[in-house]
Order: C-alpha cells, then sequence, then structure tokens
C-alpha cells in the first residue's frame, strides 16, 4: 500500500474531484484535511497546513520550511474518457489522449500548486 500526501489549499475540491474522478472513498473530512482510500489498495490525503489543527493528522509546519512538488502522480484507471470528463467538469484543462506503443492511454492535467497528475489507462 501507498499513502500520497498532498499540501494544498484546495483540500474540499480535491477531494471531491479525486473521489469522483477516480473511485476513491473519502474516509475523513475535517478543518484542513481530507483522508480518502480506493479499495484499500492506496491512500490519499489532502493538506492545508494553514488550516489544520497540528497534532490531528500531521506534524507542525514551520514558516520556513519547503514542501516539494517533484514528484509525479500517476492514477489508474478503466475509463479514461469517463475521468477527462470529470476533471473538465472542474475547471481543469487535460493534454491530448497520449497513446503508447505499448498500449496504454495517458493524459495529463496540472493541479492548481503545479502538481502534475498523469492519468493512465492499460
Amino acid at each position: 500500500m501507498i499513502q500520497v500526501e498532498i499540501y494544498t489549499s484546495f483540500v474540499e475540491e480535491y477531494a471531491k474531484l479525486f473521489a469522483e474522478a477516480f473511485d476513491f472513498k473519502i474516509i475523513v473530512e475535517k478543518l484542513g484535511w481530507a483522508h480518502l482510500t480506493h479499495e484499500g489498495v492506496s491512500d490519499l490525503m489532502f493538506f492545508d497546513s494553514a488550516r489544520a489543527i497540528d497534532g490531528e493528522s500531521h506534524w507542525e509546519i514551520k514558516d520556513n520550511d519547503v514542501l516539494g512538488k517533484g514528484v509525479e502522480i500517476v492514477l489508474l484507471t478503466n475509463d479514461i474518457s469517463k475521468v477527462r470528463m470529470v476533471i473538465e467538469s472542474y475547471g481543469y484543462q487535460c493534454s491530448p489522449d497520449r497513446r503508447q506503443p505499448w498500449g496504454s492511454i495517458e493524459l495529463l492535467f496540472t493541479l492548481r500548486e503545479g502538481y502534475l497528475v498523469r492519468v493512465k489507462q492499460q
């Protein structure tokens, strides 16, 4: 199992987007954070350190802490057309489909902070 934690000011929007587009289930929503899971295989958490209560869901973040954005998030789907429709309904632009020589279809979109999300259908 892997858990991805994304620091963002758009906790509620992203939680709804990922639940609707990728069938994540929201299991906890509190002020400044949401915890999602997908069939017990992977977890996804969104944090807004400015709104979350220190110690409840994460360690304290100091003003001079640097948070990275260099990890590519790759989500797998069985229905890339549905995912594209949901993402675009939230106002995000998706790349054209990229058809890989090995048969997968992919699209890219970027969250507001600059996180790159690659969606892949096998």
